[in-house]
């Protein structure tokens, strides 16, 4: 053997060891990508006594552990991989073949009457319990298989329990009240029996049979063309209504203006009469001031020619007074050579004949 033919073999013997360690990394590996997450089952353990971080499932005798993530290793003679989804899974089963699938996946929904419904559904779940999910359904099965296969047979039979209490003729005025049912019964059962939460589920098109739908709309025309009459009389009513407030308001306006004018009127007059009698009510105050003034001057007028008079008179009597005293003294002087008088005046001399004059003077001026 030529040491090319050596090199070869080398070469060979190498690329074999590769490819059986490359064959045994992936053995004995599992790489977990984002968005999932990985569940090691055994199947030489006793389901009855599987140690910490395990739950029994029913594969044999295998176990489930704690959820693992990225690169995980097994022991490939004993141990096994479950991946389970983490994001939610949704689905459109429909008629139409443009909402992600080319055949026909709505369901049937039964009515009161024996008429079935087509209904398309929307609906979305996620894993919740992965031990009661592989409780169910293994660990063969992925989780959107389980979905497609085992979730949808679930649910359209929680959805005909409930339609079939429901009139083919009211089905798509009963659609909200259907779907909330719906919604309820099927979270429920999902998630105590199955281990998988229920995101969303809602009804999607709805197609009652032809001749329901023209019996339906024959009603609807013939409810339609009645409720229009009695809005259009509705109608009327409200505009009558309208213009009988409206005369109503303009009637009560006019007696509103009238009744002003005349309050005006009445007013006006009464202002006027006010005025008149205020100024004849000032007429007779400035009459009887007049007259009080006129009153008061006369008296004023009456008490100072009083004065006047006094005035006259004492001047009258002053001057007769003292023309009387100097006759006197001029009648004394000629009969009394002496006079001795006290100093308050009231001595007399004793001359013989001044008594006489004075009473002659005196009795001149009585």
């Amino acid at each position: 053997m030529t040491g090319k033919d050596k090199g070869m073999m080398g070469l060979i013997a190498f690329l074999v060891i590769v490819f059986i360690a490359g064959v045994g990394f992936f053995m004995v590996t599992d790489n977990i990508e984002p968005g999932f997450v990985g569940y090691i089952y055994d199947r030489t353990i006793d389901p009855d006594n599987p140690g910490e971080n395990s739950v029994p499932v029913l594969e044999g005798t295998s176990v489930i552990n704690q959820p693992r993530y990225g690169l995980v290793w097994l022991n490939p003679f004993t141990q096994e991989m479950y991946i389970s989804p983490t994001t939610i899974i949704s689905r459109n089963w429909t008629k139409n073949e443009q909402e992600g699938s080319k055949q026909d996946d709505s369901i049937e929904a039964g009515t009161i009457e024996g008429k079935n419904v087509i209904v398309d559904i929307y609906m979305s779940v996620q894993p919740e319990n992965v031990a009661k999910i592989i409780k169910n359904w293994g660990v063969k099965k992925d989780f959107e298989t389980i979905v497609d296969d085992e979730l949808y047979g679930v649910m359209k039979g929680e959805v005909k329990k409930v339609t079939r209490k429901t009139s083919v003729y009211n089905f798509q005025a009963k659609v909200s009240d259907m779907q909330a049912e719906i919604f309820e019964n099927l979270r429920d059962t999902l998630s105590d029996k199955y281990g998988v939460k229920l995101i969303r589920f809602e009804f999607g098109n709805i197609l009652v049979p032809q001749e329901i739908q023209a019996e339906i709309n024959r009603k609807t025309s013939a409810i339609n063309e009645v409720e229009l009459a009695e809005l259009d009389a509705k109608r009327q009513a409200e505009v009558n209504a309208k213009e009988v407030a409206r005369q109503e308001a303009e009637s009560k306006q006019e007696l509103i203006q009238r009744k002003a004018a005349a309050d005006a009127d009445a007013y006006e007059k009464e202002r006027k009469a006010d005025a008149e009698a205020y100024s004849i009510e000032r007429k007779a105050e400035a009459i009887k001031m007049a007259a009080n003034n006129k009153y008061e001057a006369a008296i004023l007028e009456k008490k100072a020619e009083l004065e006047k008079q006094q005035a006259y008179t004492d001047v009258y009597f002053a001057d007769r007074k003292l023309d009387l005293q100097t006759k006197a003294v001029t009648s004394i002087n000629d009969k009394m050579k002496i006079i001795v008088t006290p100093e308050d005046g009231s001595g007399i001399g004793s001359m013989p004949g001044i008594m006489g004059i004075l009473n002659e003077i005196n009795g001149g001026m009585e």
